[in-house]
């Protein structure tokens, strides 16, 4: 995740406020990406915790601070869920008592690897989520390979939300 990644996040956190959180999130939780620099730098996480999914992605490593950061947040009842997953990492041995879910990218995973992958994560306390699903066949598929939820064009398609947003140089003053 570059610069523009955390700025299009921490956008979403502030423009949720005026655009209105229900608006953009259908009532349900909105899954904002949180690379290193989100998680530990000055931009707070202004959600509730039962309106955010913290996702961490696939660049950020276990470092003490991120795992300090995610320990405070996971007090305040803060849910979590590792990005992109498309093979098991070592890192995820400290991340993931702080998980919720596990995106698994179905589009990044070959076949052959996908069952070893979910069977490596039954061990925890996750839901697994399939992500980048484009058709109902994969659904089916995925669905009786273990998966417990799916996100993908299958289910819906972006869509443009109208309304006001708060310009940087307004957050400045």
């Amino acid at each position: 995740m570059d610069q523009l990644d955390s700025t299009i996040s921490a956008d979403l956190m502030l423009n949720s406020h005026t655009i209105g959180f229900e608006q953009m999130s259908n009532g349900r939780p909105l899954f904002i990406n949180a690379d290193g620099a989100l998680l530990v730098g000055d931009m707070p996480i202004i959600f509730e915790p039962d309106r955010a999914v913290i996702e961490i992605l696939e660049t950020v490593e276990a470092e003490d601070l991120i795992l300090d950061v995610c320990r405070i947040l996971s007090e305040k009842e803060f849910k979590f869920a590792l990005d992109g997953v498309v093979e098991w990492d070592e890192r995820f041995e400290s991340l993931i008592s702080f998980c919720t879910y596990v995106k698994i990218d179905i589009r990044e995973v070959a076949n052959d690897k996908i069952r070893s992958l979910i069977e490596r994560f039954k061990d925890y306390n996750v839901s697994l989520l399939a992500e980048k699903v484009e058709t109902w066949a994969e659904i089916e598929r995925c669905y009786d390979l273990g998966f417990d939820l799916f996100q993908g064009y299958a289910l819906s398609r972006p869509t443009i939300i109208e309304g006001r947003t708060i310009e940087p140089t307004a957050i400045a003053y």
